[in-house]
């Protein structure tokens, strides 16, 4: 009983470890999300349409 009671202390701290691994995962995947910028948008034409006889 007592070797059980150690094995399963020991696997309640690994479970606390890996929590504490995803939260920080989790926290880092959220704020890549609201922080990230994205690329302005470019036109279609990269010259106006005067320089190539459009109207």
């Amino acid at each position: 009983m007592k070797e059980q009671g150690k094995e399963i202390g020991e696997v309640k701290k690994e479970v606390e470890g890996v929590k504490m691994e995803v939260a920080s995962l989790k926290a880092t995947v959220e704020t890549y999300f609201r922080t990230r910028v994205d690329p302005p948008q470019t036109a279609a034409v990269a010259e106006p349409p005067e320089d190539y006889g459009a109207d």
